[in-house]
């Protein structure tokens, strides 16, 4: 914690675990308004000079606030999962909906964001996200990262994201527009049964070639393929403007070369 620290007593943390970690900032405000070479989302540090390199980089960046440092769990962007839920005005669990990763961006500033993945039911991944926002009294949205551990299967919650994100279209991809079930609640006072997403369809902001050739599991990528074209939240079909349509499908292409920079083979390590 670099929140108490001056430049003159700054004294890097000790990190009570082996190699390797992985860090990012606690409070991402305070983080992401600062520029220097090297910035990351989140790091990936094997050894102690790397990890010494990043308190360096943020001490002299002049950043003072939380970061995390925590164990590195293995396993690749598969092994990702995505909770989404809507707890009601009363605080009743009115819509859930999970979906299994593909694959996540790899840019320095971007790793972590999903841009493939299949909305999947996971009941068991449901039922501890409903008690702990039962518990904390929560209301809106909430978004959950979940890693399976492939040493012992595992389901480990990384964090609790409280808003509705990008990644959350998967929901209305598959049938259930939270905002629907939101504005039916706060705008007209109605609630209806609990919406438990489970139809699988392809959620995709990339080529369908990016799938085939970075998406380590040979299953997964026989499912995507079989589930058709890929839903993205960008491609409108009521889309009037020509140029929007064409920067739209630059962007999709231009991931094979954000790949080929980031992420130029495949590895057994997600975020």
């Amino acid at each position: 914690d670099f929140s108490a620290a001056t430049n003159e007593a700054w004294v890097a943390p000790e990190i009570p675990f082996t190699f390797p970690v992985v860090a990012k900032a606690a409070n991402g405000e305070p983080y992401d308004v600062l520029e220097f070479e090297g910035k990351r989302k989140i790091w990936f540090i094997d050894d102690d000079a790397e990890l010494a390199g990043m308190w360096r980089s943020l001490k002299d960046a002049g950043y003072r606030s939380t970061f995390l440092v925590q164990e590195c769990i293995p396993g690749d962007d598969t092994a990702m999962r995505s909770v989404t839920a809507y707890m009601d005005s009363t605080g009743e669990l009115r819509l859930i909906g999970s979906a299994r990763v593909l694959l996540q961006d790899h840019a320095p500033t971007m790793i972590g964001n999903p841009v493939a993945m299949i909305p999947e039911a996971f009941p068991d991944l449901w039922e501890a996200p409903g008690r702990l926002l039962r518990h904390a009294r929560y209301r809106g949205f909430a978004n959950l990262d979940i890693k399976v551990d492939p040493r012992d299967g595992r389901e480990l919650f990384f964090e609790v994201n409280p808003r509705i994100g990008r990644n959350s279209f998967y929901l209305t991809a598959a049938g259930a527009n939270p905002m629907a079930v939101m504005l039916k609640d706060l705008v007209l006072d109605q609630r209806d049964e609990p919406i438990e997403v489970n139809r699988q369809v392809l959620y995709s902001l990339v080529p369908d070639g990016v799938i085939e050739r970075y998406v380590s599991d040979e299953a997964l990528r026989r499912k995507a393929k079989s589930l058709g074209r890929g839903i993205d939240p960008l491609r409108d079909p009521a889309e009037r403007s020509l140029r929007r349509r064409v920067t739209i499908e630059l962007q999709r292409l231009n991931h094979y070369r954000k790949f080929a920079r980031n992420y130029p083979q495949r590895v057994d390590r997600s975020r």
